[in-house]
């Protein structure tokens, strides 16, 4: 199936510097609303990120279509990590996977197990 990456613009530090944060945040959430998958990289605290995780992780309770989610972190960084986001083991949170990595490899097999793509 056909992958689509909605929040490559990310990597453009000035791609919301025009946009409300009122527009921001509606334009997330219909992505999260469209999205079976959210990958988040929780390397560092984000109060943002934290949001999109457990929106994608409850959505399908208020009628949206159900996502999986999977957290990443560099091993070398497990101390900053949310201890929230670190402790949501998998009988608690069955569509929820927090997974640390090493490098780039790690990262490449940890993703397509988690979408069933190798």
């Amino acid at each position: 199936s056909d992958m689509i990456v909605l929040t490559e613009h990310v990597l453009n530090a000035d791609y919301d510097a025009a946009n409300s944060p009122e527009m921001v945040e509606q334009r997330d959430i219909a992505w999260l609303d469209s999205a079976s998958y959210l990958i988040a990289e929780v390397s560092g605290a984000s109060t943002g990120v934290g949001r999109e995780i457990e929106y994608a992780r409850t959505k399908e309770h208020f009628g949206k279509a159900p996502a999986k989610v999977l957290c990443l972190y560099h091993v070398g960084r497990e101390d900053s990590v949310s201890k929230m986001v670190r402790g949501m083991d998998p009988d608690r949170y069955p569509n929820v996977s927090v997974k640390a990595y090493r490098d780039i490899g790690d990262v490449k097999e940890i993703i397509g197990n988690f979408i069933g793509v190798r």
